[in-house]
């Protein structure tokens, strides 16, 4: 029997002094899940053993590019393992034969093969940390919007090893999907049964494409789950997965006059936590998102408000490593100008020529530049994680950078080197937007 069946019971009657657990997912069962599994004390040191082996799984992603599951034995920080757990590659899908790498981002599904969830958690992502060389990027950026209270996922570190290939060392993310929004919201008035639809580009400009559900997400494009504003929740569910809350949505954030707009768009939109979203975006200069690449996002309906709410994914080209074509230099673009290009973003658009939404944000970008993004506040964070994470990536031998390469690119060095190091970043980028301010 798998530990986890009767030590959750048990941790959560103790979390919720005494008294009998529910069989009904709640809101306090779901995030002392979380709790749990991302610990934020030490490197959880996580086995997988693949039931084909993983020289099959990396076989067969260099010979055709495919990456299906596999069966796998799970082991967490030392609690009896899981058997037949869903283990495959997180890598770039493509026609014809993938490419080698020093080690493979991970995903890990537990109800793949009919297994029950894991503390109550349905998937796992290991990100490789391949485009940052301090591996801090994403757990700084998440950091950072949760201190501003925008909805973004859990991060923990994970020392994980495969098979009999030597451990090492990733960023261990949570999904954005039902459970997450229950650990953000809660399960009071249904918060937490609306639909949620993620971003697979091409096609998130959340530009007006037509009355018909086809106009935003393509099912025959070469993404299994199909591209554009593809939903993740209710997707049986005849009454709710006709788009007709995503189209009303962009029908107004798209077709309404300009008088009637800003009453029109919050009505239907959580304005300031985009605007907050976006403040922080700005200072730590994520533009991997949709006011950069136009990717790496989700859009949650909320049933108690019936408030769409944006939620960033996938921050690890932040802080300085992902550029833009029109920034004024190197730390990233102008404050008032937002966005990377011209291509069409009529959400952001339309919110930043509504002067109160703009007096909005240049307030919380100063709150974010004042309590959150300042030297003191990420010099701390970025110690914390030094000292949480150092010895593990000098013993990483399938890492992507040296050790040295590591401690310069966390330090405030003036190195000229791409991407600049951490807290360099944060000093020019503090002092770029201050000016512009």
């Amino acid at each position: 029997m798998n530990r986890n069946t009767w030590l959750v019971p048990l941790l959560i009657a103790a979390a919720v002094m005494g008294g009998c657990s529910s069989t009904s997912e709640t809101e306090s069962e779901t995030t002392l899940g979380f709790d749990l599994v991302f610990k934020q004390d030490r490197v959880l040191e996580i086995a997988i053993a693949v039931d084909a082996g993983f020289d099959a799984v990396i076989a067969q992603y260099l010979n055709d590019g495919q990456i299906p599951y596999y069966s796998a034995t799970f082991q967490f920080d030392g609690e009896e393992p899981m058997e037949q757990v869903g283990f495959r590659l997180k890598a770039e899908v493509k026609d014809g034969p993938g490419k080698s790498e020093p080690k493979y981002s991970l995903k890990i599904n537990f109800n793949e093969f009919g297994q029950e969830r894991f503390y109550r958690i349905d998937q796992l992502h290991f990100g490789d940390n391949k485009p940052d060389p301090s591996l801090m990027r994403e757990t700084l950026a998440t950091r950072a919007y949760r201190a501003m209270d925008v909805p973004t996922n859990r991060t923990a570190y994970s020392w994980v090893t495969v098979d009999d290939d030597a451990p090492t060392l990733y960023t261990m993310r949570q999904d954005i999907d039902k459970r997450f929004i229950k650990d953000w919201y809660g399960t009071a008035l249904a918060v937490d049964d609306g639909n949620l639809y993620k971003c697979v580009p091409p096609g998130c400009n959340l530009t007006w494409q037509g009355s018909a559900r086809s106009g935003y997400v393509d099912t025959s494009c070469a993404e299994s789950s199909g591209c554009g504003l593809v939903l993740q929740t209710n997707e049986d569910d005849p009454l709710l997965n006709d788009y007709s809350d995503l189209i009303n949505f962009l029908n107004i954030v798209n077709n309404v006059s300009t008088e009637d707009f800003p009453e029109a768009i919050e009505a239907v939109f959580e304005v300031d936590t985009f605007l907050k979203y976006l403040a922080v975006a700005v200072a730590i200069s994520d533009y991997d998102g949709y006011i950069g690449a136009v990717d790496n996002f989700f859009l949650y309906h909320r049933p108690d408000t019936g408030r769409f709410v944006y939620i960033p994914w996938d921050m690890n080209k932040s802080y300085g490593r992902k550029k833009c074509a029109s920034a004024v230099d190197e730390t990233g673009v102008d404050p008032s100008v937002p966005w990377c290009d011209d291509e069409a973003r009529p959400l952001l658009y339309r919110i930043l020529s509504v002067p109160e939404f703009v007096e909005r944000y240049e307030g919380f970008l100063a709150q974010v530049l004042d309590e959150v993004f300042t030297l003191e506040q990420q010099q701390q964070w970025v110690d914390e994680t030094d000292s949480l994470i150092s010895k593990y990536v000098e013993a990483d031998t399938n890492s992507y950078v040296t050790f040295a390469a590591y401690k310069l690119a966390v330090s405030g060095e003036d190195t000229g080197t791409d991407p600049i190091p951490l807290i360099r970043f944060v000093e020019t980028r503090r002092a770029f937007l201050l000016d512009h301010l």
